[in-house]
């Protein structure tokens, strides 16, 4: 769901996109560990040990926290050089207008091939 707002603005800024989108499926992952509703595992978990939603969360929000802990560090290290060397770039107003289009129209964006191929 945040997919195409975090290309849209790392887009925008000429920012790279690869250590953003890798932080963002790594923490929905993550914050799926911490709810009954977040995977199916933890739905059978629930459904077999009649253990509350709280119960549950309060249970498994120390484990995602320290997901989130590694995770930070790994992206961090991992792309230490990629994100030393990112500058914000201010982009031109017609740069504003494509970001509108593609919030608003994902798929219109997705029908480019690649992100050098946009207008902007």
């Amino acid at each position: 769901m945040l997919t195409p707002l975090v290309v849209a603005v790392m887009a925008r800024g000429r920012l790279p996109l690869l250590p953003y989108l890798l932080a963002l499926a790594m923490s929905a992952n993550l914050g799926s560990v911490a709810t009954l509703v977040g995977n199916p595992q933890n739905m059978i978990i629930g459904h077999l040990s009649r253990i509350s939603f709280p119960r549950f969360s309060g249970s498994m929000l120390p484990v995602a926290l320290a997901g989130l802990v590694i995770q930070y560090a790994v992206l961090r290290i991992g792309f230490r050089n990629v994100l030393s060397q990112a500058i914000i770039q201010r982009p031109e107003a017609r740069a504003r207008v494509w970001t509108v289009v593609c919030w608003h129209s994902p798929l219109l964006c997705s029908l480019w091939s690649s992100p050098g191929s946009w207008p902007g």
